[in-house]
């Protein structure tokens, strides 16, 4: 079975060298490709999840340049997406054009995985309840 996150590389000679590239994206979705290295191949995949999978509700992001882990609560509200800080419950909102310049789907071999629904209420009761304490006091 093919974890998410791993990828499977496999070297091919017809014509010239090339690599068999396979990538399992979060909820399971394969992204495969034939291109002559193996950095073509990483780039053409960053590609197409920055074009057709940004992120997903409920998994696990990663801050670029902090590595704080922040779960994602909505993908798009009014072209933002909501993150919740997984050890503040802070709540962030990042313009979807700009999500991947400060925020990545894996950091330093840790890779993103999908929460289940009760952690993610809970972040999310927890993020609600500190923006109502600091708004009544």
């Amino acid at each position: 079975m093919e974890q998410t996150g791993k990828e499977y590389i496999e070297k091919l000679e017809h014509g010239g060298e090339y690599i068999r590239y396979t990538y399992r994206y979060a909820g399971g979705i394969m992204y495969r490709c034939i291109q002559p290295s193996i950095e073509e191949c990483r780039r053409m995949r960053d590609l197409w999840i920055k074009e057709n999978y940004l992120v997903f509700n409920n998994q696990t992001v990663f801050r670029q340049d902090t590595g704080e882990r922040f779960a994602v609560l909505n993908t798009d509200i009014k072209g933002y997406i909501l993150l919740i800080h997984e050890r503040t419950a802070g709540i962030e909102a990042v313009r979807r054009d700009a999500f991947f310049l400060r925020y990545a789907l894996s950091i330093r071999n840790e890779l993103a995985g999908i929460h289940d629904e009760d952690t993610v209420y809970a972040l999310m009761i927890r993020s609600y309840h500190l923006v109502f304490n600091r708004r009544n006091k």
